[in-house]
């Protein structure tokens, strides 16, 4: 049974999977506390999950499930981002600019994956669990 007081302890473990490129392990633990947010926070993880699991699936050779997450997480950035009730913009603007570079390596034949671990080591912070 989920306990929101552990919500930060889940979170914190799938930083820590999609920082070593445990991509589906990172979802595992995210999709835990995300099953019980709302509104634009739940939006939010959700594309933090659909980053990590596009990530598995590329590395998976599933390029279409790859571009097809990844494109729904830069949608859910955008919607986010539209909405000016919306206090943490940054994190929603850093995960939209890897979403959108990543998507980009993809189609001219790059590896996104290390820069998708780049950007869990260097940019996502432990601020952003408080997401509102």
């Amino acid at each position: 049974m989920y306990n929101p007081e552990n919500k930060y302890d889940y979170l914190s473990k799938g930083l820590k999977c999609l920082q070593r490129g445990d991509f589906f392990e990172a979802h595992e633990e995210w999709e835990i506390p995300w099953k019980y947010m709302s509104g634009h926070v739940r939006s939010f993880w959700q594309a933090m999950i659909q980053l990590s699991v596009g990530a598995h699936h590329l590395r998976n050779s599933n390029l279409t499930g790859c571009r097809n997450l990844w494109n729904k997480a830069l949608k859910r950035c955008e919607m986010i981002l539209a909405d000016n009730t919306v206090r943490d913009r940054d994190c929603v603007t850093q995960l939209k600019e890897i979403l959108t570079e990543s998507l980009h390596k993809v189609k001219i034949g790059q590896d996104p994956l290390p820069a998708v671990q780049s950007f869990a080591s260097n940019i996502v912070t432990e601020d952003w669990f408080d997401f509102e």
